[in-house]
C-alpha cells in the first residue's frame, strides 16, 4: 500500500508537483498514531490530509515551501475554506515562526516539528 501512495504522490495531484517523501512522512506520521487518513476535497481546493481518529480530526496541507504568495493564498486558502473548527496545519521545509496573521487559526509548522507532534 505504501507502494501505490509513493507512486501516486510522485507525480502530478491536483495540479502540481509533490516532494514525495514529505508525504509519505506526514501519511506515515498520522497512520502510526492511529488516523485514518484521506484527502479532502472542496470546490475551493484540496486539503492534502483529512485525519480522522474517533471524534478528533486534523487538517493537513504539505508544501516544500511558501516561496510566493499566490503559493500562501492557495495553501492557506483551502484551509481557511473549512468551515469548522478542528486544528489546521500547513507543513513545510521553512523556518517557521507560528502562523500568519491573516489566517487566524491555521499553525505554520516545519516538517521536523509536526513529525515530533503528539496528537
Amino acid at each position: 500500500m505504501l507502494l501505490l501512495f509513493k507512486q501516486k504522490t510522485a507525480y502530478d495531484i491536483g495540479g502540481r508537483l509533490l516532494c514525495s517523501e514529505m508525504w509519505i512522512s506526514i501519511h506515515h506520521h498520522l497512520v502510526t498514531q492511529g488516523f485514518k487518513v484521506t484527502v479532502g476535497i472542496l470546490r475551493e481546493g484540496e486539503v492534502d490530509f483529512v485525519a480522522i481518529r474517533g471524534e478528533q480530526r486534523l487538517y493537513v496541507q504539505a508544501v516544500y515551501l511558501l516561496g510566493s504568495e499566490d503559493t500562501i493564498a492557495r495553501e492557506f486558502g483551502h484551509l481557511q475554506a473549512r468551515r469548522d473548527n478542528y486544528p489546521k496545519y500547513v507543513v513545510s521545509m521553512e523556518p517557521v515562526n507560528g502562523g500568519l496573521p491573516e489566517y487566524p487559526g491555521i499553525l505554520h509548522v516545519h516538517l521536523h516539528e509536526f513529525l515530533l507532534t503528539d496528537f
